[in-house]
Parts: structure tokens; C-alpha cells; sequence
């Protein structure tokens, strides 16, 4: 009976062990566990001077979530004037940190907005962009999962900007503070006949070309797992003013 008992006794304390064994096993740091994803979910052009420009999203962006915009415009915006929304009420946009925060070249504006652990962005709703003075202005908005819910930026560059370059590099990032992160260069052109071609291993993460060609909204995106620096680029057939800037997002 003794021996049974001490048994019994082993053979439940192994039972207690094996879950928290188990969870050990499971793989931190791998390719599955990077899970950064983005979709285009809509873009458009207001050329309406004074008129709010606006976006209806075309696909649901879940709860938990971060919403990137690009705005660009034909006319020098003056920063403080601006802002953006969307129909929920709920999530607040600011713009993404880079030197400077916007970027004028050639009368072309843009900059980059983010909101972070939104409340769910349902397709159909309206993202609007508001500016007291402007001529044309695109837009573009995209969904992306799997980022921190709070302050996920880790990089921004300095703006790169060249007048009928048929191709325009962004500023290197240098090394990055996280392993897994995605990498997004975006920007614009004053006049674009055709949609940009994202260099090396980035993928189009979408691009806007507004009737007439002008402005041009363009991303480009990477995700990485590892810490080092990182270089995009992107190149045109048509291209009069163009600007560039590189932007991480860590999980």
C-alpha cells in the first residue's frame, strides 16, 4: 500500500507539471508569431478647394487594430490647421512622428497619420480630412494588425524629396529597437501617369492615382523580424515632385 500510495503520488504531481511544461515549448520570436498584416481598405481625391476630402472605407478594420492615412495635397498646408476623423467618433488620429512632421516640395504637401487600438472601423464608414486651404487633395487609408496597441512607432525619418527622379530612395532607418516590425515607405507626387513601382523586397501596400495624375499617393511595406537597418525605395515612369519617407511600426 505504501509503494501504491508513493505512486499515486508521483504520478500526480507529473500531471500538475506537464501543462506549464508544455506551454514552454511553444516557439517565441518565430515567423508565425510575427503576425503583422495590412489591407488597402480606400483612397480618393477631393479637388474641391475648402471642401473637406473624405475616404469610405471598402472592408471592415477589426477592433484592437491601427489605421494608417496618407495626405497629400497640391498646396503648402499649414500644419495646425489640420484634422481627421472617421464616422465612429471613437479613435483619434494624430500624425506620425518624422522630420519635420509634413513635407512641402514643389507646392506638394504630405504627411502621415496613424490611430492605434481602435474601436472597429466598419466598411462603409467615412475617414474625412479637414484643412483650411488646399487644391487637390489624396488620400489613401489602410488597415493594419498585429501592431502594439499603444505607441507602436519606432522609427521616422527625414523627408527625401528630388524634382523628375525616375527613382527616389528613402533615408535608411537605421537599426531598429524591435525585431518584428513593419517597415513603410509612403509619399507622393505632384504628377504620376503611371502606379509606383516599390523597390527591393517591399510590396505596393497601395497606391492612389487621381484623375489628371495629380497628387499621387503611394505606399510601399516590409515587415522584418530582424533589427537591421532598413532601405526602400520607389520609382516612376512620370514623376514632377516627388517626396519620400521611411516609417516603422513595432508589434
Amino acid at each position: 500500500m505504501r509503494r501504491l500510495g508513493l505512486f499515486l503520488g508521483l504520478l500526480a504531481g507529473l500531471c500538475l507539471l506537464a501543462p506549464t511544461s508544455a506551454l514552454a515549448w511553444f516557439p517565441h520570436g518565430s515567423a508565425a508569431s510575427v503576425g503583422i498584416t495590412q489591407t488597402g481598405i480606400g483612397s480618393a481625391q477631393n479637388a474641391s478647394g475648402g471642401v473637406p476630402a473624405a475616404v469610405t472605407t471598402t472592408a471592415t478594420c477589426p477592433a484592437g487594430s491601427a489605421i494608417l492615412v496618407m495626405v497629400t495635397d497640391n498646396l503648402n498646408i499649414t500644419a495646425s490647421t489640420n484634422t481627421l476623423v472617421d464616422q465612429t467618433g471613437s479613435n483619434t488620429y494624430t500624425q506620425v512622428t518624422s522630420s519635420p512632421s509634413f513635407q512641402t516640395n514643389n507646392s506638394l504637401w504630405g504627411s502621415l497619420w496613424i490611430a492605434t487600438n481602435i474601436t472597429a472601423l466598419p466598411s462603409g464608414d467615412t475617414v474625412t480630412f479637414t484643412t483650411s486651404t488646399f487644391s487637390a487633395i489624396g488620400m489613401a487609408v489602410n488597415c493594419v494588425t498585429g501592431l502594439a496597441t499603444s505607441s507602436p512607432q519606432d522609427v521616422g525619418t527625414t523627408w527625401a524629396q528630388s524634382n523628375f527622379a525616375s527613382t527616389l530612395s528613402a533615408p535608411a532607418t537605421g537599426t531598429l529597437a524591435h525585431a518584428n516590425e513593419l517597415i513603410v515607405t509612403t509619399g507622393s507626387t505632384a504628377t504620376g501617369s503611371s502606379a509606383p513601382v516599390c523597390g527591393g523586397s517591399f510590396a505596393t501596400m497601395g497606391s492612389y492615382i487621381p484623375p489628371g495624375g495629380a497628387p499621387t499617393v503611394y505606399w510601399c511595406g516590409l515587415v522584418v523580424s530582424a533589427t537591421t537597418s532598413v532601405t526602400g525605395s520607389v520609382s516612376w515612369t512620370t514623376n514632377e515632385g516627388a517626396q519620400i519617407a521611411a516609417f516603422s511600426f513595432h508589434q
